[in-house]
């Protein structure tokens, strides 16, 4: 008989027990996270950042005419040659800048790239100017200056770049192909 209640005992005590919630030490005590855990979750970012990064090269490889890149001694430049009488819209969304040029309301040129962290991206203006569509985008910090990149608050607003008629800079870009 007494071991009917040791059989009900044992039965509660084992309820009881797959009910109570397991938490990891450093969660209840308010510590910090230990260093497996961290690299855990830092593999994990790595591994969807780079997902990530393969799906906007492919889609990137879709685009008809890929920009030609220019790192200045003030300015970062992004040209496309374009045809004549097109209209183009620039916006950048979380350092993504988005091109677009249409002619006749058809896509001529969709284009996604990654800016880099140094630019400036609320100072940026595009032309247009004989067949060349330029990009400019002023630097944060003087090049060779120390630039602390950090991980703040990331700008979730869409930035649509303003058209100049009339940059007040002028472009090298030949200067530099010569060198």
């Amino acid at each position: 008989m007494y071991w009917y209640h040791l059989l009900v005992l044992c039965c509660v005590l084992a309820l009881v027990e797959s009910r109570i919630r397991y938490r990891p030490p450093y969660r209840s005590r308010g510590r910090r996270p230990p260093r497996m855990y961290r690299e855990r979750e830092l593999n994990t970012i790595e591994n969807v950042f780079v997902e990530q990064r393969d799906k906007l090269e492919k889609f990137c490889a879709k685009a008809t005419k890929a920009p030609t890149e220019m790192y200045g001694t003030d300015y970062y430049y992004l040209s496309y040659s374009i045809p004549e009488k097109t209209t183009a819209t620039v916006k950048i969304t979380k350092n993504f800048l988005h091109t677009m040029v249409l002619k006749d309301f058809k896509k001529i040129i969709e284009d996604v790239k990654i800016l880099p962290d140094i630019v400036k991206i609320e100072d940026a203006v595009y032309t247009i100017d004989s067949q060349m569509l330029k990009i400019t985008i002023p630097y944060r910090v003087p090049i060779g200056t120390a630039f602390h990149s950090n991980c703040g608050v990331v700008n979730k607003d869409v930035i649509n770049v303003p058209l100049v008629k009339y940059p007040t800079f002028t472009y090298r870009l030949q200067e530099a192909i010569e060198n």
